[in-house]
């Protein structure tokens, strides 16, 4: 038989098992649609097919919020997933298998636009993000409190945005452990169908998300008030368009824009522009394609092929001189490859964000990351988010072919982002005070 102290410490130690492995996870989503399997990391043949992304941790534990992998909760970028469909104004529900009482915190839902394409295999650390809604301490309980009775949290799509595809990401944030916080992100893969217009403009990536408002980092919730709390992260994006997060429903009025709706980004975007001309020998290098014309001291090029038609109006995107504090040799190419540095200017959302290289890691706006293209990606996408803004400033009748060239130009951009040889260029372009992007 056990003595009273070894049946104590049996029990004591049963019991912090199993706080420390419940956590849970998220069962199902209930959308306008019906219910949709979610993910078990202890199990992932168990809920079937899901276009939930998939978390690494198979104790069901948190992400490290230092690292990318805090995104979505896994380093997978979702090759195979379903994608499902919501509409704006939709509400969501997560349902959660389980929740430790211990683990308090506030609950958080992001949201983040993909290419085109969709957000199928693409890296969720690689986007930028936009807070959709928060719900902090409200003076006699957590969110997170709320999970651990009804096991289930509902939240709204904004109404305003534009259609397309988006990530979603839903996070608790417990912070029973001071000096030590842990996210639980988990996200799912969705076409947002909608008639509204506004892209938000201002976002973050992740994990830089969690350096504001960081005090989660030290905050004890024992021995502070709590109503004083503020999650990390932006605000909160709102339909007036105010707080951090800046979109704009287009107006209703015809735009003074006289620009003419495109029908390809080599026809009518860019207009011509001095801005824009390059030597055919520089945009030979830049393209890899031969121009008709050869002589260098021509000051048009003659666009000859696709290739040559997007470098030129992914050029035009930055209508002002590339900054040229960096020079650029052969040697050290991969130090300032990627996206053009540089304001840029409205059309068609200006220059990318520049990506710089710092040891072995690459970094841009803020953000970093393990390799060249991930950061890469991240700048051609919050290049996109001020495009597709530009875009929907337009005349009604000229928004969509607009859309559609920013959405050109976000592929261009990534396709020759990480090449060292377009970095050699682009330093030449600088030089001469020419935009390349």
């Amino acid at each position: 038989m056990l003595s009273n102290a070894k049946a104590f410490t049996l029990v004591s130690t049963l019991f912090f098992v199993t706080i420390v492995n419940a956590h849970g996870h998220v069962a199902k989503w209930t959308l306008a649609d019906g219910d949709h399997a979610g993910f078990n990391p202890s199990n992932a043949a168990e809920l079937g097919a899901t276009a939930e992304r998939p978390t690494d941790n198979q104790d069901q534990g948190f992400a490290d919020y230092t690292s990318t992998i805090v995104a979505c909760g896994g380093a997978s970028p979702g090759s195979g997933l379903e994608t499902w469909d919501i509409t704006a104004g939709d509400s969501v529900t997560a349902h959660w298998n389980t929740w430790p009482d211990s683990h308090k915190g506030p609950v958080t839902e992001y949201m983040a636009a993909c290419p085109s394409t969709g957000c199928d295999g693409v890296d969720a650390s690689s986007l930028q993000w936009f807070k959709i809604a928060e719900d902090t301490f409200d003076g006699s309980k957590w969110p997170s409190d709320t999970i651990v009775s009804t096991l289930a949290w509902t939240f709204n799509i904004p109404t305003e945005l534009a259609a397309g595809a988006y990530l979603v990401r839903h996070e608790i944030l417990a912070m029973h452990t001071s000096g030590a916080p842990q996210v639980y992100p988990v996200c799912f893969q969705a076409n947002l169908a909608s008639s509204g217009s506004v892209v938000p403009t201002q976002t973050t990536a992740f994990p830089a998300a969690y350096d504001t408002n960081d005090d989660f980092k030290t905050w004890n919730i024992y021995n502070e008030d709590n109503s004083q709390f503020v999650p990390p992260g932006p605000a909160v994006f709102n339909s007036a368009g105010s707080g951090s997060l800046s979109g704009a429903p287009v107006s209703s009025a015809a735009s003074t824009s006289t620009v003419a709706a495109p029908t390809s980004p080599a026809s009518s975007y860019p207009p011509t522009s001095a801005a824009s001309t390059v030597t055919s020998s520089e945009a030979e290098e830049a393209t890899g394609a031969t121009s008709s014309t050869t002589d260098d001291s021509a000051s048009d090029v003659t666009a000859t092929t696709a290739s040559d038609a997007e470098t030129m109006a992914t050029s035009y995107a930055e209508s002002t001189a590339v900054d040229t504090s960096a020079t650029v040799s052969s040697s050290s190419a991969a130090a300032t490859a990627g996206p053009t540095t540089g304001p840029g200017n409205a059309e068609m959302g200006g220059a990318a964000p520049p990506v710089t290289q710092n040891g072995s890691r690459w970094e841009t706006l803020g953000g970093s990351y393990n390799d060249e293209q991930s950061a890469v990606v991240a700048s051609c996408m919050a290049q996109m988010n001020r495009c597709k803004t530009w875009a929907n400033s337009q005349p009604n009748s000229e928004v969509s072919a607009a859309l559609t060239s920013c959405d050109t130009q976000e592929s261009t951009c990534e396709s020759t982002g990480a090449s060292s040889k377009r970095a050699i260029v682009m330093s030449r372009y600088a030089k001469k005070g020419l935009p390349f992007s």
